[in-house]
Formats: structure tokens, C-alpha cells, sequence
């Protein structure tokens, strides 16, 4: 061995072993940063192992067949997308991947299947809010804290739409993703107590906004009557009135 190897293992804190069957074929870690999930395949079949205590317990949860999101908040808890049922749309839910109950709803639109993802608190590592698409992007906050630091992000850049992406553990400086229909998503840092904010990078700096069009939601009735919203940018000069018209 190295010296190069053995200073790497003075930094492991600790080891977890290996499922005990399967082929390895990933982890997720959970909200406390340790490794909860394993997923394994044995020929055609894979499998979700759950770390519970010391040692790996299989999962009744079939991989390939749930929509798992991310860990949840408690030990041996997932975040899953179930299917839409009784005319509702689908919803995110808290499950338990030991016994592979379903258990309360996180976020369910009255309109909009789930189709998102998940924030944690930078300290508490607690989810507390979700970022998802209905008729245009759309956050929300499960804690009045968050609801009220939106407002402040939203009013650092009106009329645009702000994002967290992460935070400082204090909660003081924060890094936002920022953009329009007519801005290309940009990168940000507010730091709240200086009360400054700072651009770090800009994903597309060859788009003008000034030159570009808004964005229109239109609402239109397919044949078997279902109502659907397709996004639509028309040329300068034009309207969707214009193109309504006989």
C-alpha cells in the first residue's frame, strides 16, 4: 500500500459493507448523509436493499416499478411519485421501504401530475419545499420560513423566476437559479446580511433578452375532449389572435 492509500484511509470515518447478493449497481444516501439505499441486480430481477441498524434488509419494493425520488425524511423512508387514481393527479408520497407501506402525501396539485423534485433545509436536512412544472414553473414551500425568503429572492429579480438551489448552514447566503421566457437560466449567490447579490455564470450569455419573444400558455380541447396546455413563442409582430383567425 502507498502512503497516498493510507492517508485516504485515515479520512474514512466508517464502512458499510455490500449487499449480500446481486450485482452492485448503486446507494442513496439518506437525509443524514450515511448510505440508506442499495440497489442490487441478480440476472433479470433487481432489488432494493434498506440499511436498517447494521446490516442490509431487502426490500418488497420491485426498483423498476416504483417512481422513487429521493430518501425521505425518516430512517428507512422514500419519496415516491404514485400513480394518479379517482380522477386525481398523481402525488408525491412518503413510503416506508422496509414494509412497503404507502404512507402521507408530501405534494399534491389539483390539477397536475407531480413531476418535480425536492429541497432540503441546508441544517436540518428536512425537506421543506418542491420546484415542479403545472402551466408554468411553480414552487412550493411547506415552511413559512421559505414562503417568506421567496418573496424576498422574488424581490431581488421581479418578474422572474427565482429558484433555491442551495444555502450557507446559517441560512444567510444563498445560491439561486434565475430565468424567464425570454432569459436563459442564469446563476446567482444573495447573500442577505450584506444585502448584495452576485452573478456567477450565465448558461446561455449569447441569447439578448431584449430581443426575444414572450411565452404564451394555449389551452386547446383534443378530439375525445381532454383538455391540454402547449407552450407557444410567437414570431414579432404576431399574436395568437392572428393565428385564430379564419
Amino acid at each position: 500500500m502507498c502512503i497516498r492509500d493510507r492517508r485516504n484511509e485515515q479520512h474514512i470515518s466508517s464502512e458499510v459493507p455490500r449487499p449480500e447478493s446481486g450485482i452492485q449497481l448503486g446507494y442513496l444516501v439518506g437525509a443524514n448523509g450515511s448510505p440508506a439505499f442499495a440497489f442490487t441486480q441478480q440476472g433479470s430481477e433487481a432489488s432494493l436493499w434498506v440499511w436498517v441498524g447494521d446490516k442490509w434488509v431487502l426490500s418488497p419494493i420491485d426498483p423498476t416499478k416504483a417512481n422513487i425520488v429521493e430518501p425521505g425524511d425518516e430512517p428507512g423512508e422514500l419519496v415516491v411519485i404514485m400513480p394518479a387514481k379517482e380522477g386525481k393527479p398523481s402525488a408525491a408520497h412518503f413510503m416506508n421501504a422496509v414494509t412497503g407501506q404507502v404512507g402521507e402525501i408530501i405534494l399534491q396539485d389539483t390539477a397536475y401530475d407531480f413531476n418535480g423534485s425536492f429541497y432540503r433545509d441546508s441544517a436540518s436536512r428536512v425537506l421543506v419545499g418542491s420546484f415542479y412544472e403545472r402551466n408554468g414553473p411553480t414552487t412550493s414551500w411547506f415552511d413559512e420560513t421559505y414562503q417568506k425568503l421567496q418573496k424576498v429572492f422574488n424581490g431581488y429579480f421581479p418578474g422572474k423566476v427565482v429558484r433555491l438551489l442551495d444555502a450557507d448552514i446559517r441560512g444567510s447566503v444563498f445560491l439561486v437559479a434565475v430565468f424567464s421566457d425570454k432569459e436563459p437560466i442564469g446563476y446567482y449567490t444573495l447573500n442577505l446580511e450584506k444585502r448584495t447579490v452576485a452573478k456567477l455564470q450565465n448558461g446561455r450569455p449569447w441569447i439578448d433578452p431584449e430581443r426575444m419573444q414572450g411565452m404564451n400558455v394555449l389551452t386547446y380541447t383534443t378530439a375525445d375532449g381532454k383538455k391540454l396546455e402547449a407552450y407557444v413563442t410567437m414570431p414579432a409582430g404576431l399574436s395568437l389572435i392572428h393565428i385564430s383567425e379564419p
